[in-house]
C-alpha cells in the first residue's frame, strides 16, 4: 500500500534513448480520499481479493509535515509571524510557554536562525557594552593625559540613553548590533567635544596678554 500512494518509482525502462520511471498508483477512485483507501482491493496468497479495510483500521492523528533532523537528533520546526505591537522577543517567549505546557517530557527546544540570534547572542551586549565603555575611556584618557574623561564619558553616555524613548530602545535592543554601535559611538564622541573645548579654553587662557608676558619673563 506505501509503494502505491508513495508515488515513489520501483524501476526504469528506455524508450527511444531516454530512460523513464515506472511509478505504480492507484485509480483515483482508491486516492479520493482517506477512506477510499479502506476499498482498495487486495490479492491474497490464495488469489481471493478482500478490501484493505479487513486488515486495517483507519486512524487519524496530528503529526508533522516532515520528521527532520537537528543536532543529530529528531526534531521538528515550529513557524509563525509576530503580530503588530509585539515585539521577537515577546513572541518567542510566548512560544516557549506553550512548549512547555504542551509537549510531553523529554523534548527540548533549540533554536535557528534569528530565535538563536535573539537567544544565544543577544545576551552578550552588556558584555560588548561594558567592554567598550572601558576602552573609550582609556583612549580619552591616554589623549588628554587625564583621567577627568571619566564622569563624562559616563555620563554623556547615560544621558543620551536615557534620553531616548524606552519602548523605542527596548525594540532596538533585538538589534543589538546596531544598538551597541549607536551607544559606543555615543560614549565616545559626546565627551570628546567638551574635552575639545575645554583644551581650546585652556589654550586661550594660556595666551592672554599678561600670561605671555609672565611665560617671557619665566
Amino acid at each position: 500500500m506505501d509503494l502505491f500512494v508513495s508515488e515513489g518509482y520501483v524501476t526504469r525502462y528506455d524508450e527511444r534513448g531516454r530512460a523513464y520511471r515506472v511509478i505504480p498508483q492507484l485509480q483515483q477512485a482508491f486516492k479520493f480520499s482517506p477512506e477510499a483507501l479502506l476499498d482498495t482491493p487486495l490479492t491474497l496468497p490464495s488469489g481471493e481479493q478482500v478490501p484493505f479495510g479487513t486488515l486495517a483500521v483507519l486512524q487519524r492523528n496530528t503529526e508533522p509535515r516532515a520528521l527532520t533532523r537537528f543536532q543529530q537528533k529528531s526534531s521538528f520546526k515550529l513557524f509563525g509571524g509576530v503580530i503588530p505591537g509585539y515585539t521577537k522577543e515577546q513572541a518567542l517567549t510566548y512560544v516557549e510557554e506553550l512548549a512547555d505546557e504542551l509537549l510531553p517530557p523529554g523534548y527540548v527546544l533549540d533554536y535557528t536562525g534569528e530565535s538563536r540570534e535573539i537567544r544565544r547572542e543577544g545576551n552578550t551586549m552588556v558584555n560588548v557594552l561594558g567592554l567598550s565603555l572601558i576602552m573609550v575611556f582609556l583612549v580619552l584618557a591616554l589623549q588628554f593625559d587625564s583621567f577627568r574623561p571619566l564622569p563624562h564619558s559616563v555620563g554623556s553616555c547615560a544621558a543620551g540613553t536615557f534620553c531616548c524613548d524606552g519602548d523605542h530602545l527596548y525594540r532596538l535592543y533585538h538589534h543589538q548590533y546596531f544598538t551597541v554601535g549607536g551607544l559606543i559611538t555615543l560614549s565616545g564622541s559626546s565627551p570628546k567635544t567638551p574635552s575639545d573645548r575645554r583644551v581650546a579654553s585652556n589654550r586661550a587662557e594660556a595666551e592672554r596678554p599678561p600670561n605671555c608676558a609672565i611665560r617671557a619673563a619665566q
